[in-house]
């Protein structure tokens, strides 16, 4: 079976490589990119199996921006990565749907059961949506 492909946005160049790391032990294959822009040119050309986005990505549009652009072009589940918990960086986050939030310094299991709770629940609800068929 193919391993669950995974697009990492962290723009902390020591952060990104060790969480790329700890997700490619878990068992998942990682792309892991710096902006923004880079997640929405990659998410498009690759459509990665779960996307790990940090809220805050330094210039340009944030990781719930990021989120919300993906959300809308098609249906995969995101987990963020935060340093904020502040109450209105949760509830933009709680806008988009089919998404999680995770501190940065979480233990290496909580952020193993985010995301496979995230693929999980992606997955079983793929399973509800009835098929639309012409006939």
């Amino acid at each position: 079976m193919d391993r669950p492909r995974v697009l990492l946005v962290e723009d902390d160049r020591q952060l990104g490589p060790l969480l790329r790391d700890r997700i490619e032990v878990m068992g998942y294959e990682v792309c892991h990119v710096p902006t923004a822009a880079e997640a929405l040119d990659h998410d498009s050309a690759h459509q990665p199996d779960l996307v790990v986005m940090a809220v805050g990505l330094g210039q340009g549009i944030d990781g719930i921006v990021a989120a919300g652009a993906i959300r809308r072009a098609r249906d995969v589940p995101i987990v963020f990565l935060t340093m904020r918990a502040d109450a209105v960086t949760l509830a933009r986050a709680d806008l988009i749907e089919d998404s999680r939030c995770v501190s940065k310094t979480c233990s290496a299991q909580e952020l193993e059961t985010a995301l496979a709770a995230a693929l999980h629940g992606s997955t079983v609800r793929r399973r509800r949506v009835p098929e639309h068929r012409q006939g």
